[in-house]
Formats: structure tokens, C-alpha cells, sequence
């Protein structure tokens, strides 16, 4: 049961990286139905089924935001790391920028 918590967590951080809400819905559904199944066939009683069915789509959101904010954070960091572009005025014949000198590379 331990090895569910691990995979469902690793699927909703790699969801939240890369995709989006009707990602993480369809991967609840699809996580509803296996744990159901699952406790189900390996007899565990009706309580047991619920929480654990529970606990698992919990764990799938909750990682997807966890991914979610690496995914932005990485983003922004991105963003920051690249050198400003020059912005050429569209009035000047020789190209000069618009930026103050400080920012030209």
C-alpha cells in the first residue's frame, strides 16, 4: 500500500509540471477506480476502501500543486537568467537602443 502512495505522488508531481486541471481530473478518476478495484479484490473492508481511495487522490492533488510551484519557480528563474534584449527604436536608422546605457550588453 506503501508503493501506491509513492506512485500516485510521483504522478501528480510530474502532472503538475507538465500539465494541467483536466490532467489531474482524469488521473483522480483513474486513481478512484484502482484503489476501489484494488482494496476490493485484495479484501479490505468497506471503511478501509474509502479512506485509503481517500488518502490517495489527497496525496495525487496535493502533489500536483508541489509540482505545480516547482514548475512556476522554474519558470521565473528561467526568465530571470536571461540577458535583457536590446530594444532597437523603430525611429533610429542605426539601430540605437532605447535602454539606458547600463543595460546594453
Amino acid at each position: 500500500m506503501n508503493w501506491s502512495f509513492f506512485a500516485v505522488g510521483a504522478t501528480g508531481v510530474l502532472i503538475g509540471a507538465r500539465f494541467r486541471i483536466p490532467a489531474l481530473l482524469a488521473a483522480s478518476c483513474a486513481t478512484v477506480v484502482a484503489s476501489v478495484t484494488s482494496t476490493q479484490l485484495l479484501g479490505f473492508s468497506d471503511q478501509c476502501t474509502i479512506f485509503a481511495t481517500l488518502y490517495l487522490v489527497l496525496t495525487l492533488q496535493g502533489t500536483y500543486l508541489i509540482g505545480l510551484l516547482c514548475a512556476i519557480l522554474l519558470h521565473r528563474l528561467g526568465r530571470r537568467s536571461r540577458p535583457l534584449r536590446k530594444v532597437v527604436d523603430a525611429d533610429s536608422a542605426d539601430g540605437r537602443s532605447i535602454l539606458p546605457a547600463s543595460y546594453d550588453d
